[in-house]
């Protein structure tokens, strides 16, 4: 008899701070790999995947381009308390001590070319986001959505599309063509939307976080949906959702949870970060400017 475990976790998460409020800062971290997976073990993660940002190359390097996951892995030390263990794009992080372990994984998340919103040159205009995970090949952000599928899977990898109406960015059509040519995994339940969409979210001027996923759960019986936190804060990460997959032992690891997608084996966590996620990004801000004038913030 096939042994299953359950392991929990997001697909789609960022794990660290980013200042939005100015153009040329990059990703800040609070916390060393030791730390960072000692929080995924806190929530109840088994795995975290950290979505590194692949941004439209018309978009001027003011909202996403950072290495976050090759940054976070530069922070790896010597230690008593921990073993780290590598396999390409994943790290497997134990704590003797504890008996406990959790799998931190690459992610790339791409922005796509979007012809209903072209020739506008704004944040909105690149939402249109698919995570690829697998692929160890650096991605480019502005090319079509086929294009970028069908390079994900010549690398033997495999695509989501992420928060697919935050601003209609995807069609009910397009998603279940992809699916269906088998250049999509599944489609994303999001937690909620990030600082700064949240709070536009709460002024309305975009579809709101709930209805949006709504429409996502409308084409469940047509494609998976699993339910990720795409958390930019540490607050976001506790509070976000999260999936529950059962795989089957002795698969690679990547490999067994996308066939648990494939097989419908997984329930989700479904949560929604607050309104509030503003305030609390805010609040990271400022408190990741206070620990780096103290010189306690990790940066590169």
């Amino acid at each position: 008899m096939t042994e299953k475990i359950q392991m929990n976790g997001s697909l789609h998460s960022h794990g660290c701070w980013t200042d939005h409020r100015n153009p040329n800062e990059t990703a800040r971290f609070p916390f060393d790999l030791e730390t960072f997976a000692r929080l995924c073990i806190e929530i109840g993660r088994d795995f975290q995947v950290i979505s590194e940002i692949k941004d439209h190359p018309k978009e001027p390097a003011r909202w996403h381009n950072e290495r976050r996951y090759h940054d976070l892995m530069k922070t790896i030390r010597k230690s008593d308390n921990y073993e780290v263990e590598r396999a390409g794009d994943l790290y497997n992080v134990y704590f003797k001590r504890e008996n406990k372990r959790v799998v931190i994984i690459r992610g790339q998340e791409v922005s796509l070319a979007n012809p209903v919103l072209k020739g506008e040159e704004s944040f909105d205009s690149h939402l249109k986001h698919v995570s690829a995970i697998g692929v160890e090949r650096e991605l480019k952000g502005g090319l079509s959505a086929e294009e970028t599928l069908k390079i994900i899977r010549e690398e033997s990898g495999y695509a989501f599309p992420n928060h697919p109406f935050m601003v209609d960015a995807w069609s009910e059509e397009e998603l279940l063509d992809f699916y269906e040519r088998k250049l999509i995994s599944a489609i994303e339940f999001n937690s909620g939307l990030t600082f700064p969409a949240c709070l536009d979210n709460v002024l309305g001027k975009r579809t709101p976080s709930k209805k949006s996923n709504k429409r996502v759960l409308a084409l469940e019986d047509r494609i998976p949906v699993v339910a990720n936190d795409d958390a930019h804060s540490e607050e976001d990460m506790k509070k976000g959702a999260s999936t529950s997959y059962n795989v089957v032992s002795g698969l690679p690891f990547i490999y067994s949870i996308f066939d648990a997608i494939a097989r419908r084996d997984f329930s989700r966590q479904e949560k929604y970060t607050s309104f509030l996620s503003p305030i609390w990004h805010m609040l990271d801000i400022e408190e990741s400017e206070k620990l780096s004038r103290q010189g306690k913030l990790i940066e590169y």
